[in-house]
């Protein structure tokens, strides 16, 4: 028994002497944890930043693209108003070309009410 009371006795002596260092374990893992957690919160705010600045990089990329398709667009209406122009200048000739000819037809006809008949023959 008095065995016994003295294993009891250095188990307690032993408990009360491992008890500190365990205390220091577990503050110490504490400190682990609270700095760990702190680099996580560092490195989160890092990776934020660096997707935020991407994003801002991107920007001008889309931005370039649907300028890029703006110009596309806008390059096919130019065409298309070019082709009207150069097709409604084609009919402004036509239409030219048969006023020149009513003019000259009306020059004629002046000068047939203003010669004699025989000069007409000769113009025409």
């Amino acid at each position: 028994m008095e065995s016994n009371m003295r294993q009891e006795a250095s188990q307690e002596l032993s408990f009360n002497e491992v008890l500190p260092t365990l205390n220091r374990l577990v503050n110490v893992r504490k400190k682990a944890i609270d700095s760990i957690q702190k680099i996580a919160e560092i490195k989160a705010a890092q990776l934020q930043k660096c997707l935020e600045q991407s994003e801002i990089e991107l920007k001008p990329d889309l931005q370039v693209k649907e300028n890029g398709h703006k110009l596309k667009s806008m390059e096919k209406r130019v065409n298309f108003i070019f082709k009207a122009l150069a097709s409604h200048e084609k009919d402004l000739d036509k239409q030219i070309k048969e006023r020149e000819k009513e003019v000259l037809l009306l020059k004629i006809m002046k000068d047939k009410m203003d010669c004699p008949s025989g000069q007409i023959i000769d113009q025409i």
